[in-house]
């Protein structure tokens, strides 16, 4: 046995399957190019002409073409002979094909589990051979929002019906597919797949850990208020990272969803509004709707099928008052079907998952009647807390067998750490080496050639597919042979670290071009680097808007590495920039306004700082009213301007990983106290 020879076979096997997979595309186009099209009818009157006669006649004409169901029913043999493949859904099927003049070989029924039996009929019925394809763990047909009651309690279901797919599975073989393609990390699949799919998907691991792009991250709505089936304080923060997400990430896709129809109305009305009074946002949104995947604002009901990179999830219900308790009812999820909906939720997203939560875990309370649904829910809202910006789901283990202890030994004295059996249960990589110029990544992963790779059902499973996979997530492979090992242990070392240094080598290479750009970026003007001092139209000549002593802590840092403080930094900076340029106008075009009320001085400064509130509701529970009184009513109702810099702020420091205590000021935050903010 040699593994040099033996990879390029395995190489050389793959190239050859791919060639045969696009052979066999061309061969059935090519097949499907020799049918015959049947000439039909072309003497006496048009409304006689069948087949490819009507069709050439109808090409022919601009306007008054005959209705698209009598062209299916007089040329349908040629219809079916140029286009053999029909796509529809089961209403497009009962009012175009007339019963009896079109037959089909096989029907592919997708989506099964939203299909009502009675309204697949029709379509089985015109085919002699039928595949029904579907997940019953995922949204059964309903009538959800056909017919409602309007009333302040929640909205429920009043009638749901079996599908086609849950009709038809007891009567027949099924097959379940296993390999799951979509999750770009571990995290997002995870809960499913242990909830509902009893672990049985095969499951790839990541080379990210969770991060600010990959896993999931989980945003407690702490002043969140669930009234008339809606939560206004959840749904402005998400609109903040809406605007954030379309502005910073452009080219990652972007779907939100909540739990009902109002709160989603919500979010895109407050979207839209703020969109109206934000020319960032909404060049933002424009150039979004261009994409292949724009973005979309859903409901719990309407979101299967879809997909995006980025999913938001608002949970939507609350307490009802600050600091109440949660009322144990949550729409759909208490449905007997509703733990299907919520892992309809919780598989949409390719590479992260937010989740924005005005409750916790522990508000959600489990007794013997309670529904699967909202005791998944609960789980779901225990396991995203947990699991929020952590490193991973993959199972971490020790090492197993003589040939990894050796190995890692080995690399490890050549200065790399590594992990061992790093993945889910059903499939793992032997050992995964942690890249040295960012620890959050892998930089190669080996795959040995026993255990997990002989129980693979085929050759292209083994040596193909599984490969492809673990490219396209961001893996470097190598497969190690065993005989290669025993008989040359140190040849394959060499290997090993030789493929090392040409990939760190590679990495180098694309960050060179990032470093000189940052290398020879123009140093910053003096006077642009520190808060101007204005004066105000005052007696007082030096009534800085920012006190002196903040003056340095407020300076951009020009040489230092952006590490997290620096970085938060440049945002309070950026804050307080903007607020004092808005002190300014405001002074200039209320100049009769005294000091002492004037909207941005010191005392309201101070309050703002403490409380941090973000929204009209928190300003107004959090801020003393002898403040909010004294303000002069002309400048208060600039308000939400500020209220705006402060959740635009709030929002990229906590994605930075500030903590911010805001139910009981933040003396304690470590943001602010690092800032001395509550000093301004």
């Amino acid at each position: 046995f040699n593994g040099h020879i033996h990879t390029q076979l395995q190489a050389q096997f793959c190239d050859k399957q791919q060639q045969i997979n696009s052979l066999q595309q061309q061969l059935i186009a090519w097949k499907l190019s020799q049918n015959d099209i049947p000439p039909g009818n072309a003497g006496g009157k048009v409304s006689h002409y069948t087949d490819l006669a009507l069709l050439t006649h109808e090409c022919s004409k601009k306007t008054r073409h005959i209705p698209l169901r009598q062209l299916l029913c007089r040329a349908n043999k040629a219809i079916l002979a140029i286009k053999p493949c029909f796509m529809m859904g089961p209403m497009s099927v009962a009012q175009y094909l007339t019963p009896g003049e079109l037959q089909f070989d096989l029907l592919v029924i997708d989506e099964a589990s939203q299909i009502r039996p009675e309204d697949s009929l029709g379509a089985i019925l015109r085919s002699r051979q039928t595949i029904i394809v579907g997940d019953p763990k995922q949204l059964p047909p309903s009538r959800f929002f056909d017919q409602t009651i309007e009333t302040d309690q929640d909205v429920t279901a009043l009638e749901e019906s079996e599908s086609i797919l849950d009709a038809v599975t007891p009567l027949f073989k099924k097959k379940q597919l296993q390999w799951h393609y979509r999750s770009q990390h571990e995290q997002l699949i995870h809960f499913s797949n242990q909830h509902f799919y009893n672990n049985n998907l095969l499951v790839f691991p990541s080379p990210q850990k969770a991060s600010g792009h990959f896993g999931i991250e989980f945003t407690y709505i702490e002043k969140g208020i669930f009234l008339k089936n809606k939560n206004y304080i959840e749904a402005l923060r998400i609109v903040d990272a809406i605007k954030v997400h379309l502005i910073n990430q452009p080219e990652q896709s972007l779907g939100v969803v909540s739990m009902n129809l109002k709160q989603s109305d919500l979010i895109a009305q407050l979207l839209d509004e703020q969109s109206k009074q934000d020319s960032a946002l909404q060049n933002a949104i424009t150039l979004n709707k261009k994409t292949s995947e724009p973005f979309f604002i859903k409901n719990l009901e309407n979101v299967q099928g879809d997909e995006r990179d980025t999913i938001f999830i608002s949970c939507t219900y609350g307490p009802q008052q600050a600091g109440g308790k949660v009322a144990q009812r949550f729409g759909p999820i208490n449905a007997p079907t509703g733990w299907r909906r919520l892992n309809v939720l919780l598989t949409r997203a390719r590479k992260k998952m937010q989740v924005f939560s005005s409750m916790l875990a522990e508000d959600l309370k489990v007794t013997d009647t309670t529904s699967r649904g909202t005791i998944a829910l609960k789980d779901f809202l225990d396991y995203a807390g947990k699991h929020s910006k952590s490193s991973s789901n993959a199972q971490q283990g020790i090492a197993t067998t003589p040939m990894q202890k050796s190995l890692t030994q080995a690399l490890k004295q050549q200065g790399y750490n590594c992990r061992f059996n790093v993945g889910l249960e059903k499939f793992y990589l032997d050992i995964a080496i942690i890249n040295p110029q960012n620890p959050e990544h892998f930089i190669l992963g080996l795959s040995f050639d026993g255990g997990l790779y002989d129980q693979r059902q085929s050759a292209e499973d083994r040596n193909c597919i599984k490969a492809q996979v673990l490219n396209k997530l961001g893996w470097k492979i190598k497969f190690i042979w065993t005989m290669d090992w025993y008989k040359a242990p140190q040849v394959v070392i060499d290997e090993i670290l030789q493929l090392l240094a040409e990939l760190k080598k590679e990495q180098a290479t694309c960050l060179a071009p990032a470093a000189i750009k940052m290398a020879v970026q123009p140093e910053p003007d003096s006077n642009n680097t520190r808060v101007t001092k204005k004066h105000h139209k005052t007696e007082k000549k030096e009534a800085d808007f920012i006190d002196a002593e903040f003056e340095e802590l407020t300076t951009p840092p020009k040489h230092q590495e952006e590490n997290k403080e620096a970085e938060a930094k440049k945002q309070i900076f950026r804050l307080l920039k903007r607020l004092e340029e808005l002190h300014q106008t405001l002074i200039r075009q209320y100049p009769d306004t005294p000091e002492q009320k004037q909207l941005l001085r010191p005392e309201m400064l101070q309050a703002l700082a403490y409380y941090v509130p973000i929204d009209q509701q928190e300003f107004n529970e959090l801020i003393p009213d002898y403040l909010r009184k004294e303000t002069a009513p002309e400048q208060l109702d600039h308000i939400e301007t500020v209220l705006a810099m402060i959740r635009e702020t709030v929002l990229i420091l906590e994605q930075m990983g500030w903590d911010f205590n805001r139910a009981n000021g933040n003396e304690n935050s470590d943001a602010i106290s690092y800032f001395h903010i509550t000093d301004l």
